[in-house]
């Protein structure tokens, strides 16, 4: 429902205030400062009463991704963040392993 623009019940990426949504909770959340990848449960964010309803989330998670990180970039002054997720029974461990980190952060720079 949120890949396949043919299906009937699509839903559509819409246009999120600051903040809001998946993208801007990781965003809201980077920190020049802070270089960290911090995983967050999917579910704690789409629960929470500061988010406002998206469906789009709550699809995410019914489609068993329990986990999210959010990997800043910055590509010559142009700034974004990529989005991971994981299924909820991922070993975060693992997740947070150094050679992982580094290859969310290097894909990142790549994407973005």
């Amino acid at each position: 429902r949120i890949e396949d623009e043919t299906l009937a019940n699509y839903v559509p990426p819409t246009k999120q205030v600051p903040g809001a949504g998946l993208a801007g909770y990781f965003w809201s959340q980077c920190d020049a400062q802070d270089s960290s990848i911090t995983w967050r449960d999917v579910k704690a964010i789409t629960d929470d009463p500061d988010q406002p309803p998206y469906l789009r989330m709550t699809l995410l998670e019914q489609a068993g991704y329990g986990k999210a990180c959010g990997v800043p970039f910055d590509l010559r002054g142009h700034r974004g963040v990529v989005l991971y997720f994981a299924r909820a029974t991922a070993d975060e461990s693992m997740l947070t392993e150094y050679t992982n980190d580094l290859h969310l952060r290097v894909s990142a720079d790549l994407i973005g």
